[in-house]
């Protein structure tokens, strides 16, 4: 079964991900909690699996001793936590995010939880909208109201997607040295 974690002791922001089960043998039974620690600060970019498992003799045993089993190892997993200070690295991670070195998972998380995003995400967006517009007049797509998708919400419609590249390197033209001299 999946897990909930229910004490966070420091105010990690790590995300905890676990699972619980109980296995009956002949001579043991196991109670273990598993987990999966992601986006670990400062980098937010490691993962850490972390097992409990409670060991005790199976003979004798009853419906109510395995719950208390189950219980203690419940208790131990949600009294976990990490001694090293959460601080976040945010510099870091935004140039990480800018150079699209993430999953799509890790970018959701680190918006949610850090309100981080790529740079240049509105000027992504813009492109794909601009885009799925070509390919609903062409008569390209199934579903003709995607533009109208939440995602797409205040930003504009190029009749050229390639000058959203355009108006990029006007951003920076100082920077990347300009020809017109």
């Amino acid at each position: 079964n999946a897990y909930n974690k229910r004490m966070n002791r420091n105010a990690s922001v790590a995300s905890w991900d676990g699972w619980e089960f109980f296995v009956r043998g002949q001579e043991y039974a196991f109670a273990c909690v598993i987990f999966r620690r992601e986006y670990i600060p400062p980098l937010c970019d490691t993962v850490q699996d972390i097992a409990v498992l409670l060991r005790c003799p199976a003979a004798n045993l009853t419906h109510d001793i395995c719950e208390v089993c189950m219980d203690e190892c419940h208790f131990v997993a949600d009294t976990l936590a990490s001694t090293a200070d959460g601080q976040t690295y945010d510099n870091m991670i935004q140039a990480r995010l800018d150079t699209l070195q993430c999953t799509e998972e890790a970018y959701r998380w680190l918006k949610g939880v850090h309100n981080l995003q790529p740079v240049h995400s509105r000027a992504a967006t813009k492109f794909v909208k601009s885009i799925v517009k070509i390919l609903v007049a062409d008569g390209q797509l199934w579903d003709e109201t995607i533009v109208e998708a939440d995602v797409f919400r205040d930003v504009d419609v190029l009749s050229d997607p390639l000058k959203v590249a355009e108006e990029l390197i006007a951003d920076y033209g100082q920077m990347l040295g300009s020809d017109d001299k």
